[in-house]
């Protein structure tokens, strides 16, 4: 069936408030810790269901029915409001017309025909046709003639949407395995407010991860300076990628010609998430998670201090534009969104992926980031409880069989392109999918203020980030504690 592409007439058009509905089923389940998943080894895909090394039986494909079951659904079909705003965010994998012999949109369509095959139910789109959405959503699903199962938005509108009452909390719904692998335990646990978790992420897009901020390199540049991709896999695999190797061979790879234009460069970064980028990458947290955010009042200086002055030193650039400089064979190292391989793989450039480095060996763990614009995340309106237990397994079959399907195809079209095949950096994809997590004071800045900008511009004018810190240091934990106790009255309201 094809996707439905416009909205409908009552969604533009709602002027009546009704109550939100209160979930079924409730279990009072708590989101897990992020603990409770052991990241991947290096050269592991994610979902793959590896053996032990000798073992003789190959890896054991996940499908829905061989851990679901049975159920007839014949006929009904799982409706999302897909978030379709003419950019690169746009929601992709979810409905596919047919094949294209393009590796996403032909695993999308293998995965909903299975499916269908399967249970009997079809996949249907609500084009979203922006970005971003929050208010139009509120009204819609509080008049309760939506015609939609399932929201994808940002996390800025997921934030707002929750604080609104017209999302579930997911952690009291039956159905929902939300420890399972085709669930990002580890992102989800950061998604979590207290007990309650109102949107989150799992296997049924790919989109997600394309947030997720990583290094591309340029593998002939690094050959040109004798330290060769290999080298440079190693390190990370072996957790010795630091911010004093990546600045040592960015300077021995900086070129001065004289001229901007032609210059090679050894690390370039877009000056307004440089900052951050190292901030996560070294371990700072702008809020720490306890169970709910809690303003972290106190940065480590020393760390502030070394991040500004690896951004000023030899063959850095920071800038409006990080991407030409790469494109153009001119660049290192840049970091960017994993997003944005989709294009680096139609270049001429012969490129390699590598997590964000350590800030210095010992490191408890490497860090990665998604912003609350980039990051897609999934949740369920209120209401429709008449129809939410079959909605919740549609959602869980569509998670389970992206294993065989969506999940390789991610890998394909991160490691493969027109110009060169990068299959080494499969290693290196598990390691920044298992340890990317969003900061609260980004996800809720539209409710709490723009405290990681202002950080971020004081790191980038080598100002102080103790005055940033004083700015907020009445207003942030009102805010966090308002939002807390908001999210929290929802879900006890929910429950009961």
């Amino acid at each position: 069936m094809k996707p439905i592409r416009k909205l409908p007439a009552l969604l533009l058009a709602v002027l009546m408030l009704l109550p939100a509905v209160g979930c079924a089923g409730c279990r009072g389940q708590t989101p897990p810790k992020p603990d409770s998943t052991t990241a991947g080894t290096p050269d592991s895909t994610p979902g793959s269901n590896d053996t032990e090394p000798g073992s003789e039986e190959p890896p054991k494909e996940l499908h829905a029915k061989d851990i679901l079951g049975e159920r007839d659904l014949s006929g009904q079909t799982i409706t999302f409001f897909n978030r379709t705003g003419g950019n690169m965010w746009d929601i992709q994998s979810l409905y596919a017309e047919e094949i294209l012999s393009e590796d996403i949109n032909d695993a999308v369509f293998a995965r909903n025909e299975k499916l269908k095959e399967d249970y009997g139910f079809t996949v249907e789109l609500i084009d979203s046709g922006a970005t971003s959405y929050s208010k139009r959503l509120t009204q819609a699903i509080l008049g309760g003639d939506y015609g939609f199962d399932v929201v994808t938005a940002c996390g800025y509108d997921m934030a707002e949407l929750a604080a609104n009452a017209v999302l579930l909390d997911l952690t009291a719904l039956d159905g929902l395995n939300l420890g399972s692998s085709w669930w990002n335990t580890t992102l989800n646990s950061q998604l979590s407010v207290g007990t309650a978790l109102y949107y989150l992420s799992g296997d049924i897009i790919c989109e997600d991860n394309m947030a997720v901020r990583c290094v591309f390199f340029n593998k002939g540049i690094a050959d040109a300076i004798d330290h060769p991709a290999e080298e440079l896999y190693t390190l990370a695999t072996d957790r010795e990628w630091t911010f004093e190797e990546m600045f040592s061979l960015a300077a021995l790879a900086y070129v001065d010609t004289g001229d901007k234009k032609t210059e090679r460069i050894g690390f370039i970064a877009q000056k307004v998430v440089a900052g951050n980028v190292l901030l996560t990458a070294a371990g700072v947290r702008l809020t720490e998670k306890n169970d709910v955010p809690v303003f972290n009042q106190s940065l480590p200086t020393d760390v502030i201090s070394a991040i500004t002055g690896y951004l000023t030193g030899d063959g850095v650039r920071i800038e409006s534009d990080a991407l030409n400089p790469f494109k153009n064979n001119r660049a290192l190292f840049m970091t960017e969104v994993l997003g944005t391989v989709s294009k680096i793989r139609d270049w001429d450039v012969k490129a390699g992926i590598l997590p964000l480095p350590l800030y210095q060996k010992g490191q408890e763990s490497y860090n990665h980031f998604a912003d609350g614009n980039c990051l897609n995340l999934l949740a369920l309106p209120t209401g429709n409880a008449a129809r939410r237990s079959n909605v919740i397994f549609m959602m869980e079959a569509m998670c389970i069989e992206s294993d065989t399907t969506l999940n390789p195809a991610f890998y394909d079209k991160c490691l493969r392109g027109r110009y060169s095949s990068d299959p080494e950096s499969r290693g290196m994809l598990t390691i920044i999918l298992d340890s990317y997590f969003i900061e609260d004071a980004n996800l809720f800045k539209r409710a709490w203020g723009s405290l990681q900008d202002d950080i971020v511009s004081a790191i980038m004018e080598n100002q102080s980030v103790t005055t940033v810190l004083e700015k907020y240091r009445d207003s942030l934990p009102a805010e966090i504690t308002k939002t807390v106790n908001r999210l929290s009255e929802i879900a006890a309201a929910q429950r009961y």
